[in-house]
């Protein structure tokens, strides 16, 4: 058996647009980044993409509690 470990960032900005998106049944504009497009809908639904951010916030605090389960490290900067 081979293991493999790797460091990858969790883009926060990408994580709260794609929860947004399956809650909202919507998507991005083509070309659009998840930070630019998330700035628009803040703009507009500061309440709502304010909810989707903790959201987005748990389920990678989530992700590192798995990792750190796993008996690899992760860490929150």
């Amino acid at each position: 058996m081979t293991a493999k470990l790797f460091e990858t960032e969790i883009d926060l900005a990408e994580l709260t647009l794609r929860i947004a998106e399956a809650c909202l049944g919507m998507k991005r504009p083509p070309g659009t980044s998840a930070k630019d497009a998330l700035a628009q809908l803040r703009a507009a639904e500061p309440e709502h993409i304010a909810g989707f951010d903790r959201a987005a916030m748990r389920a990678a605090q989530y992700f590192v509690e798995c990792i750190n389960k796993s008996g690899h490290f992760a860490e929150m900067n």
